[in-house]
């Protein structure tokens, strides 16, 4: 197969056994990009099977795959094809904002940890991270309504914890639960005649949260809570000094349902063994919720991973806080090809 993007006019041409189709998607999204993609069926569930499993931002069926409209097909890729947000689709301006009243907290630099033992400690939330991509597809494809039991059952500790923070958390989780409701139902726009266009948003992967020392647990509850709403997994990964509120959260997010094989919380770790984590973990993207260093620092270990280029989700929280834990993908479909042979049509993968 080609190893790199190469933008043509080239035709690459792959054969493939018709009982071996199952395992494409596998095969295409280990190339690492993920901008377009296209398939010429009339049998309904190939392509629904392809366009749930292939990881592109633009899903192109029996039509060309050329020529995104602005306001109808949001174009943007995936992994080593884009970052995301889409161009034209309805999130792209509130990205190109920012909001100046991001906290930003003084803080004293923590006892470096160096040498073997700083490996060891990252070597721990390495496996973890592991763990937690091997979970990944079993909690992406739990139904929303699950997930949003776990979050109501969760806010619910929380507005009972008799707590300033555990209110604030579960005011914050009301917000969330309200905007994985909106997240759960793909976006139509109005095109042209026979064609259907839609904008649906899918987990990340796995996002690794860090816990500044001064976090307080309504932030840190808000930003783990959505990502596992999302259907992302989670690594939890306090700096000395927060160890104690992650291990609280940890526990409130079992409590409330959350499966175990879907968030880890691990030790307390400085700056020397997040370094390690961020610059060599199997992630998808990394959440803090306060800045000052801890942001600094977790943003140049990101920008210089090798790969894609991943996100770091340090907003404030607001309307539009869930969004980022996603990414985008527009699917076009010609509906004015699906005429023809009916007997076709409704064909399985085994007839």
């Amino acid at each position: 197969r080609l190893p790199r993007e190469v933008f043509g006019p080239i035709v690459h041409l792959i054969r493939y056994r018709a009982d071996e189709l199952h395992t494409l998607p596998g095969i295409i999204n280990s190339t690492g990009y993920g901008l377009t993609f296209g398939v010429h069926s009339r049998i309904e569930a190939t392509i629904e099977m392809l366009s749930r499993e292939v990881r592109a931002g633009n899903l192109y069926v029996n039509r060309n795959i050329i020529g995104a409209m602005v306001g109808v097909q949001p174009f943007g890729g995936r992994g080593l094809s884009g970052t995301g947000p889409k161009a034209g689709g309805p999130h792209y301006l509130t990205r190109l904002l920012r909001n100046s009243a991001n906290r930003v907290v003084d803080e004293e630099p923590a006892e470096p940890v160096t040498g073997d033992e700083a490996y060891a400690s990252a070597g721990d939330a390495l496996t973890h991270l592991d763990e937690l991509a091997l979970a990944f597809d079993t909690w992406q494809e739990t139904p929303m309504k699950r997930r949003l039991d776990c979050a109501a059952r969760l806010r619910q500790s929380m507005g009972e914890s008799h707590h300033s923070q555990g209110e604030e958390a579960g005011a914050m989780l009301v917000s969330l639960i309200a905007q994985a409701e909106e997240a759960a139902q793909p976006v139509e726009f109005t095109g042209p005649t026979g064609e259907a266009n839609t904008l649906q948003l899918e987990a990340r992967g796995v996002i690794v949260c860090l816990l500044h020392a001064a976090a307080m647990l309504a932030d840190s509850t808000a930003s783990v809570a959505a990502a596992l709403l999302a259907g992302n997994t989670v690594l939890v990964v306090p700096e000395p000094g927060a160890a104690s509120i992650a291990e609280r959260l940890g526990r409130h997010i079992l409590d409330a349902g959350f499966p175990a094989e879907a968030i880890a919380v691990c030790g307390a770790m400085g700056e020397c063994e997040t370094g390690i984590l961020i610059g060599g973990g199997a992630m998808a993207g990394v959440t803090i919720s306060a800045g000052g260093n801890l942001a600094a620092r977790a943003s140049r270990a990101l920008a210089q991973r090798d790969g894609p280029i991943l996100p770091l989700l340090d907003d404030d929280f607001g309307a539009d806080y869930l969004v980022r834990f996603f990414h985008e993908k527009t699917l076009s479909v010609n509906t004015t090809a699906s005429g023809g042979n009916a007997a076709l049509m409704s064909q399985g993968e085994l007839d």
